[in-house]
């Protein structure tokens, strides 16, 4: 279960270092990290079903830095970290990355990724019960030196506990 909770923190949202909160390329060959649905990137509540988070990452030059920074204390807990790097991960966190990008794929190098979490982002449903926020920061650089940044943001809303009188 640790490996898939982890794999729901992992990507979700973006942030151009440059302040652009769209994922629109500041010029040409620059990296980006896109979700279509979300496309400015609001933060999301998390639900059990129906939940789109299809994203792309794009780097014309090829990625040499991929690492997703956590926080979210329910899954630090389970994850014994708060910090996932792509291309060089810890034997803890090795299986994670295959899970989400691939067994066969490889990062370091990579144009194009393209990860889709739709379903496990409700695993968070079942880490915690509690109203909660749940934060990924994703943060690439190319081969040429340029980076782009993204934060994924999620709300898990506290799981409502009926009163007494509510459960007559």
């Amino acid at each position: 279960m640790a490996m898939v909770v982890s794999a729901v923190v992992a990507f979700s949202s973006c942030n151009k270092d440059n302040g652009n909160d769209t994922g629109i390329p500041t010029g040409d060959g620059d990296p980006t990290i896109t979700w279509e649905s979300n496309p400015n990137f609001e933060t999301q509540e998390i639900t059990a079903t129906g939940m789109d988070v299809k994203i792309s990452v794009a780097a014309p030059a090829g990625i040499s830095s991929f690492v997703v920074t956590i926080d979210s204390d329910a899954l630090e807990g389970i994850l014994q970290t708060n910090t996932i790097d792509f291309i060089n991960p810890s034997g803890s966190t090795a299986g994670i990355v295959s899970m989400i990008v691939g067994a066969d794929v490889t990062v370091k190098g990579a144009t194009e990724l393209n990860l889709d979490l739709s379903s496990l982002i409700p695993m968070i449903l079942m880490a915690t019960n509690e109203d909660s926020n749940h934060t990924f920061k994703l943060d690439v650089t190319d081969a040429s030196g340029k980076t782009v940044s993204a934060t994924a943001k999620f709300h898990r809303s506290a799981a409502e506990i009926p009163t007494t009188s509510q459960a007559e």
